[in-house]
């Protein structure tokens, strides 16, 4: 009995945390990870030096890196409370992840070393080298830089916190500023100086559209939903961001390996204004139950989609090469379908959803 009374409490007060973080949702900023991960498949998927018609829609994407951090700046930088105990969770989560999976790789490799019948490179350090060059955009998992930002930004997210408006808003200036600073020179120079400083140690972008995310977060929620001028503008300069980014990539900054990545497009003010207004359209947006409750269960696999589809894409180009704009729609779909359900059926396994749960 004494047992039966005991889970039952375990059941009751796990019901009641899962009642008070539906209450706590919002909905409108997991709708917005949620397009924000398409847009990620789209960045990696599109092909964009096939044709102009493939680069347009790959600047479309341009978005979603961005979205990402201001997505989690609102929800962080708005918490009552940020204590070193929730901040030292958080990293441990996000290190348990990217441990798992370097560790899983390693193993597929050695395996699939074994029945090739290849040559074993392994020492006592591959593993941890690994995980590092994760961390930093290498290897197998380089798409972990993002993990490794955040881990960046959590360790300061206590003292981020504790800051008022006006300094936050201090903080976006100067982290504008110099954004702003490197677009110029990277347009002077007509390569993109961005490209000597690894994504995850771009401080100035992610602290930019980080805390900016927190401060647009309260502001969209004072505004009244329009129906017609805010998608009208956001139209408008979407169209401009498209032309300007073709033009930009394709004839001023240039780099070796075709048109110009939309990475190096984040510290231009043109894109500070599109990603705020995708953030603001979005957050706006009037969701009814149906909706939200889509939204509620696409939610939590994005998080996989992101860990998964690089290695989908990997496994692909192993059987056939992406040359037209249909193979690389076709590519899109595929990916982020197969990444989608990949992430449902980890997350229904117990034990093995912890693989990509933060």
């Amino acid at each position: 009995m004494t047992i039966l009374r005991a889970e039952q409490s375990r059941a009751e007060q796990s019901r009641a945390e899962q009642s008070r973080a539906e209450q706590s949702r919002d909905y409108n900023i997991d709708l917005l990870k949620i397009i924000a991960c398409i847009a990620v498949v789209g960045l990696h998927t599109l092909q964009r030096d096939i044709s102009v018609l493939n680069s347009t829609l790959y600047y479309l994407c341009g978005f979603a890196v961005p979205v990402f951090f201001a997505s989690s700046g609102a929800f962080l930088m708005n918490r009552k409370s940020v204590s070193w105990r929730y901040v030292i969770r958080k990293i441990y989560l996000i290190l348990r992840v990217v441990v798992s999976w370097n560790i899983l790789i390693v193993c597929a490799q050695l395996i699939l070393n074994v029945v090739t019948h290849s040559a074993l490179e392994f020492t006592v350090l591959t593993i941890p080298e690994e995980i590092i060059k994760s961390l930093v955009q290498k290897g197998t998992m380089w798409h972990f830089w993002y993990f490794g930002a955040l881990i960046i930004l959590y360790l300061i997210l206590p003292f981020l916190h504790k800051t008022g408006l006006k300094n936050r808003l201090t903080l976006i200036v100067v982290a504008g500023a110099v954004a702003v600073v490197l677009q110029i020179s990277s347009i002077i120079s007509g390569v993109p100086i961005q490209k000597n400083v690894i994504q995850t140690f771009r401080f100035w972008t992610w602290i930019l559209y980080f805390v900016g995310g927190g401060i647009a977060y309260n502001y969209f929620n004072t505004q009244k939903h329009d129906s017609f001028k805010y998608p009208v503008l956001l139209a408008v300069i979407t169209v401009f961001i498209l032309v300007y980014q073709n033009l930009m990539g394709r004839f001023v900054i240039t780099e070796t390996s075709g048109v110009l990545h939309a990475e190096y497009f984040y510290d231009s003010v043109f894109t500070m204004v599109w990603v705020f207004l995708v953030f603001g359209r979005v957050k706006m947006a009037v969701l009814n139950e149906k909706q939200k409750n889509t939204v509620a269960k696409i939610a939590p696999l994005t998080m996989g989609i992101y860990i998964i589809h690089p290695l989908i894409i990997k496994a692909c180009n192993h059987f056939f090469t992406v040359d037209t704009f249909l193979m690389s729609i076709i590519l899109f779909g595929v990916i982020l379908c197969s990444s989608a359900i990949a992430s449902w059926a980890i997350s229904k396994i117990p034990g093995v959803r912890c693989l990509i749960k933060l």
